[in-house]
């Protein structure tokens, strides 16, 4: 068993810039289980085995995000969309010998999208959402 202290900050440079907290634990009870109760992803994941001789683990979490995108132009000044929202979710993971790939199923709520641009500041107000995700690393 390992237990390790996480402690930090994170600086997101988006839209608006963000200061967070990241701090937390990090327990490994046995050669099994992870849990990483760090703000702001908190997550455990649980090795299954190798079916097909590939290594998997299911998982469940949570996570802040805040993403910022280019929008466009709004009469000659450059507009950014800002995406903050939480999200829950839950997947399964799977690690071969050189790709890895995961699947989850979650749901993002508390969400604020804004519109950035020279003429202030645009709130949309976007419904609470299923989501699923899908992803494959290299």
């Amino acid at each position: 068993p390992t237990l390790m202290w996480v402690g930090g900050v994170l600086y997101w440079d988006r839209a608006e810039d963000f200061v967070l907290p990241h701090a937390g634990v990090v327990w490994n009870p046995n050669q099994f289980w992870e849990i990483r109760a760090v703000y702001p992803n908190p997550r455990a994941d649980v090795f299954i085995g190798t079916p097909f001789g590939i290594a998997t683990w299911l998982y469940a979490g949570a996570e802040y995000s805040v993403e910022s995108f280019q929008a466009g132009e709004i009469q000659a000044t450059k507009a950014q969309l800002q995406v903050e929202e939480w999200r829950a979710f839950a997947g399964v993971r799977w690690e071969g010998c050189r790709f890895a790939s995961y699947l989850d199923f979650g749901y993002a709520f508390d969400r604020k999208w804004n519109i950035h641009s020279g003429f202030g500041t645009s709130d949309l107000g976007p419904a609470d959402a299923f989501m699923m995700r899908y992803g494959i690393r290299y």
